[in-house]
């Protein structure tokens, strides 16, 4: 598990959005590659995570939005996979292996796969045409450009043009459902006006 966990990087899009962020980071495994791009260009929360050698702050002068915040972060990431994650995003470890093991009954064979929590079900696996953009595990080799998004889209339907892109040069994408995943929903930008259960 350890040497797949060292082939991701985590990159996570961030608009004043520290304190959900920090929580989020947490669940993450001990030591993992991360990306932050900080839109909000606040150097605060640079200066936050600076004794962390896994962690890489990017001070964003141009608010590009979620799609362009994705592309920096995708075009520094040395891994052969990254994970899209936003702040308002909580994963628990078990989901680590159930991805190692996605990858494999497909046998590598992807170019995205969206991890949710969307059906009342058990843990399930499907080729789809569209995922969710809060959690998006990306096959890097599988793209020739780094730059993935789309930037006139700022905040909406990136991830839809995205899928739609995949699909159009025969990319597989596939969704990962399972409740080891906790998407709070409209909590990645703006204050950190929130409450946890």
């Amino acid at each position: 598990m350890k040497n797949f966990l060292k082939n991701i990087t985590f990159i996570f899009v961030s608009y004043n959005s520290e304190k959900i962020l920090k929580k989020s980071l947490k669940k993450l495994p001990t030591n993992s590659k991360i990306i932050i791009i900080e839109n909000s260009n606040d150097t605060k929360i640079k200066k936050n995570y600076q004794r962390y050698k896994n962690i890489n702050v990017i001070l964003n002068p141009k608010n590009n939005g979620f799609g362009g915040g994705n592309n920096i972060g995708l075009e520094l990431t040395k891994t052969p996979y990254a994970l899209l994650i936003s702040p308002d995003v909580f994963l628990k470890k078990k989901i680590f292996t159930k991805l190692k093991l996605a990858i494999r009954k497909i046998k590598n064979n992807f170019w995205l796969i969206g991890l949710d929590n969307i059906k009342n079900e058990k843990d399930s696996l499907e080729q789809v045409s569209y995922i969710n953009g809060h959690a998006i595990f990306v096959n890097i080799k599988k793209f020739k450009n780094r730059k993935i998004f789309d930037e006139n889209y700022f905040l909406y339907n990136e991830e839809l043009d995205l899928c739609k892109n995949v699909e159009k040069n025969k990319g597989k994408i596939f969704l990962l459902n399972t409740k080891d995943i906790k998407h709070l929903g409209k909590m990645s930008s703006g204050k950190d006006n929130f409450k946890m259960q």
